[in-house]
């Protein structure tokens, strides 16, 4: 079975589960039920059957693999929870999703090896149908869990990995006992409760992951600069800058081809295209294709990378070649790609370890212009060029991630020793304004699980481990103006609610799997529209230099980022929480996101964080979620010796706080 194939299956069933579900009277259908520790193959019509008539007051639905490492690690919880609820009305019940010519070898042994009590299948479904159907906000990646009611009515889902309180809350809520809803509701008079545990680590981490998705021609310091670029990137406390760009890069020349002994001299990037942006923008190119000098080039770039004490992420074209009159062939566009490795590691001695080859090649228009075929030969010749050149470096495929990782799929089978890592594009779908936002619990960040989940099925075994994924573009920006104002235009407004929502993009990518090593906010200052207006939500920055509510964001997580996350519940009714500790134990910073338009009460509990422990409350928050000016700094100390720490969380914005010992 195709490794997306799990999900779709229940698309079907789900569109059945209108109609057909009033027949549902409470008793159990004739489904010939897994023992512990063994599974058999399941087909749609008997999904079907499960959803509709499984005779219990809920059912809990958990779709896994053994490949999955989160679904590995939430599988302890919902054994505890069979055994605790299994008497009070509640089935739970495992959907694998490992290949069905496989699962006989892999499936049985894995369940009796965790001692997994539940019943398991494995689903054998074809997958085109059923994501979008089973749920507007799964992506189809792993872990899932969906809650179903006694007559096959749906309702709740977590998507993305649930820790134990919050796994048990969600059932006792289902049941009719409490919970994350209950918290939820009662929390206009009572606490919603949240647990941190603070020594069971859901990652560490190998370095500051929040970056910025430069703009080469918009980036370089001017007349409009209240500050240096500088100043601004120490600011939001980045680990990473991507160069030169996206879309644009795909016309950038580092230097003149054919003259690269010449670079040493002095860098004369150009287009390879005037036919193509940004060769007919005036104001950014010369008129014979070098760029201005209000342009930044390669040397300032890793200049400013030193400055800041970033890790530079390159981005060689992939397809100039393809461009109406354009200066290059495809043997130029390669040499210019190994002659730059060749400039930055030998010649200036930069180090530049990551290189992007290309800039979303799976994007149906961009597909028009170079086919799969032809991009993925491409990369392969490329990476073999680059790495004669320099072999410590690592090539990355440069795609957005659609058509559920096919193109992530495809070369691990064409060139699996050519790719060290995937890149994704995380941009915002599925929510229009900011109560859409507040009410939904999806982790907007399905790309990016999809291609962890493309890595554990589809890369040689010998390297699944070792491939990391670079989100090189993220933020809530959402293409084609997702965002409604209240009258449906479309709403470009830089405010406190979509940063918050840019925010938990990052913190829930973050948390999802230490492959995730950079994620680079999409953008700096946009190079589109106006540069003296540039005031877009898709910005991190004014065109002074001073930060945005996009900017703020990634300053709020940057800035008390410890050695790696640790276990907090994601959704705590309308908070989202994360959580980070220092390797010795002795640091606790605390994330609580309050997405709603009402002030929320917690009390916080931390567990794992023994000893006395002093610190400070910090702030984001504005006058309401469209605060185009929201402020951010220490509202508050803390010392703590055990206990909750009770807090007023203001509507929509984010507290944090940090202890130390």
């Amino acid at each position: 079975m195709d490794s997306k194939a799990f999900f779709l299956a229940v698309g079907v069933w789900l569109l059945a589960c209108a109609s057909a579900l009033g027949a549902g009277d409470g008793e159990a259908a004739e489904i010939d039920w897994p023992a512990a520790g063994e599974a058999r193959v399941i087909q749609e019509a008997e999904i079907q059957r499960i959803v509709e008539s499984h005779g219990k007051r809920l059912l809990v639905v958990n779709f896994w693999a053994t490949w999955c490492g989160p679904c590995v690690e939430e599988m302890p919880y919902f054994a505890e929870a069979y055994r605790e609820f299994q008497d009070q009305g509640a089935l739970i019940v495992g959907f694998s999703t490992d290949f069905v010519d496989e699962w006989e070898t892999a499936v049985p042994p894995f369940l009796k090896d965790k001692r997994i009590p539940y019943p398991n299948f494995v689903v054998d479904v074809d997958p085109n149908i059923m994501i979008p159907r089973f749920s507007p906000d799964w992506s189809g990646a792993l872990p899932a869990t969906f809650y179903y009611g006694p007559k096959g009515e749906k309702l709740g889902e977590r998507l993305g990995k649930v820790d134990q309180e919050t796994l048990r809350n969600d059932i006792l809520a289902h049941l009719g006992g409490g919970g994350a809803e209950a918290a939820e509701r009662d929390s206009s008079s009572g606490a919603i409760p949240i647990t941190v545990r603070a020594n069971s680590p859901l990652r560490v981490l190998a370095g500051n992951p929040v970056g910025l998705c430069m703009s080469f021609p918009s980036d370089r310091d001017n007349d409009l600069r209240e500050r240096s670029m500088a100043d601004a990137v120490r600011e939001m406390r980045c680990g990473s800058l991507r160069f030169p760009m996206g879309t644009l890069a795909e016309n950038y020349l580092w230097h003149a081809p054919g003259e690269y002994e010449s670079a040493a001299q002095g860098l004369r990037p150009r287009v390879a295209s005037m036919k193509m942006p940004p060769g007919d923008w005036t104001w950014a190119v010369e008129p014979d294709g070098s760029f201005k000098d209000i342009c930044l080039d390669f040397d300032e770039f890793i200049a400013l990378c030193r400055e800041t004490n970033t890790e530079p992420v390159v981005m060689a074209a992939a397809h100039p070649w393809k461009f109406e009159d354009s200066r290059v062939s495809r043997e130029q566009t390669i040499e210019s790609a190994a002659e730059w490795v060749r400039y930055s590691n030998l010649v200036r001695g930069y180090g530049v370890r990551y290189w992007e080859i290309g800039n979303e090649n799976d994007l149906k228009k961009i597909r028009e212009t170079i086919s799969k075929e032809e991009y993925l030969a491409l990369a392969r010749d490329m990476s073999i060029a680059m790495k004669a050149v320099d072999p410590s470096i690592e090539i990355g495929l440069g795609v957005f991630g659609t058509n559920n990782g096919e193109y992530y799929r495809d070369a691990f089978a064409f060139c699996p020793d050519q790719i060290d890592f995937l890149v994704a594009h995380q941009y915002l779908s599925g929510v229009h304004n900011f109560e859409e936002y507040g009410s939904s619990e999806a982790t907007f960040i399905g790309v990016i699980e999809n291609a962890i989940r493309q890595i554990e099925a589809s890369a040689p075994a010998n390297r699944a481990s070792e491939i990391e994924v670079l989100v090189t573009e993220f933020g809530s920006y959402s293409p084609g103006g997702a965002w409604k104002t209240p009258d449906g235009a479309i709403d470009r407004a830089n405010d406190i609610f979509k940063s918050l929502c840019t925010f938990e993009m990052l913190a829930n990518a973050v948390c999802l799997d230490s492959r995730v090593r950079f994620l680079h906010f999409w953008i700096t200052h946009s190079p589109w529209g106006d540069p003296a207006n540039a005031r877009d939500y898709a910005n991190a920055l004014s065109p002074e230099n001073r930060l945005l509510p996009q900017g703020r964001a990634l300053q709020v997580f940057a800035q008390f980022l410890l050695d790696g996350m640790v276990q907090a519940p994601r959704v705590a009714g309308p908070l989202r929480v994360y959580a980070s500790a220092s390797t010795d134990g002795k640091r606790l910073s605390v994330w609580m996101l309050n997405k709603s338009g009402a002030e929320q009460s917690a009390a916080l509990a931390l567990e794992g964080f023994d000893g006395a422990a002093s610190g400070q409350i910090w702030t984001y928050a504005g006058d309401g979620p469209y605060d185009t000016n929201p402020a951010w700094g220490q509202t508050g100390a803390v010392d703590w010796s055990g206990g909750p720490i009770d807090l007023a969380l203001p509507p929509a914005s984010i507290t944090v706080v940090s202890l130390a010992k």
